[in-house]
């Protein structure tokens, strides 16, 4: 019999990584070395909902949901808010694994 604890919080994990934005922001992530602000995030996410990931001009004007998102993430050690910006956090490998590309 499996721990009912852990496979509650990797099903809370695989519900959080599933979200649009907590996934592109896990992608995001993996593809950078250094921190990330908000605001580059911001840009990430609305490129995508334009179609242009590669080129955004103006930020998303809905940074709550980026914001609790944020939040959320960093609650789950899925990624670490610092000073300097967003890095991944001690379980970024283990949630970024859980939700495959599609």
């Amino acid at each position: 019999m499996t721990d009912s604890t852990l496979s509650r919080f990797e099903l809370d994990l695989f519900t959080l990584v599933a979200q649009q934005d907590a996934w592109r922001i896990l992608l995001l992530l993996a593809t950078l070395d250094e921190p990330v602000s908000h605001e580059q995030v911001a840009e990430f996410l609305t490129a995508f909902d334009r179609g242009t990931p590669a080129a955004v001009e103006t930020p998303s004007t809905d940074t709550t949901t980026h914001d609790t998102t944020i939040d959320d993430l960093d609650e789950a050690g899925v990624i670490t808010d610092t000073k300097n910006g967003l890095m991944r956090g001690p379980r970024f490998t283990e949630a970024f694994q859980m939700v495959p590309l599609s």
